[in-house]
C-alpha cells in the first residue's frame, strides 16, 4: 500500500510524494525515525502551511511556549493596520523572539474589543496565557508592548488560534 493512501485521497497521492521529496532534500531525512507514512503526512502538512502563510509575528519566550504547549491559544494584540488583514483561516508564522524557532498556527476566530481590559473581562481571556492575574493586572502586561493612545486609536484583538506545524 503507498504511503499516500493512509492520509489523503488517491488524486493528491503524486502532491504528497513531491512534497515528501522536496522535504527531504530540504530538510534531509529528519524524520527519518518515523513510519514513512508519519513522515510523508507531517511534511505534507508543513508544506501546506507554508503555502499559506499570510502573516509573521515574534513571540517572547513565555508565549511561544505557552502556545507549544496549547496553554494559550488566543494571542493578543493592536488592531494596527498589520492586525486589521488577518482573516480567519489565515497562517501566522509565530517566531520565538531572539531565536530561530517558530510554529505555524491557522487563525481560527477574532475577537474585536475597545481595550485590553474589556478582552481580559471576557471570556476569552482564560485562553491568553495571563495565568493567575486580573484582566488589569493582564492589561498591565500589554502595556509593557503597547501605549495606551495606541489601544485608544485600534483597539484590540484576540487571535485565537490552531497550531498545525512546528518549524525547527
Amino acid at each position: 500500500m503507498p504511503y499516500g493512501e493512509i492520509f489523503v485521497e488517491i488524486d493528491e497521492e503524486q502532491e504528497l510524494k513531491k512534497a515528501a521529496a522536496q522535504a527531504r532534500k530540504a530538510h534531509g531525512y529528519a524524520y527519518q525515525n518515523q513510519p514513512l507514512s508519519v513522515r510523508a503526512k507531517k511534511l505534507h502538512d508543513m508544506y501546506a502551511a507554508l503555502d499559506k502563510i499570510k502573516h509573521d509575528m515574534t513571540l517572547a519566550d513565555e508565549p511561544f511556549v505557552q502556545i507549544c504547549d496549547g496553554v494559550k491559544t488566543v494571542e493578543v494584540r493592536l488592531l494596527d493596520e498589520k492586525r486589521q488583514k488577518i482573516k480567519v483561516g489565515d497562517i501566522i508564522c509565530f517566531t520565538r523572539k531572539d531565536s530561530t524557532e517558530s510554529l505555524y498556527a491557522e487563525v481560527i476566530a477574532l475577537y474585536r474589543y475597545q481595550s485590553f481590559v474589556e478582552l481580559f473581562s471576557s471570556p476569552h481571556f482564560a485562553k491568553t496565557g495571563f495565568v493567575g492575574l486580573t484582566p488589569s493586572e493582564a492589561a498591565n502586561k500589554m502595556y509593557e508592548y503597547y501605549d495606551k493612545a495606541s489601544e485608544q486609536n485600534y483597539g484590540v484583538l484576540g487571535i485565537e488560534i490552531k497550531v498545525v506545524s512546528m518549524g525547527e
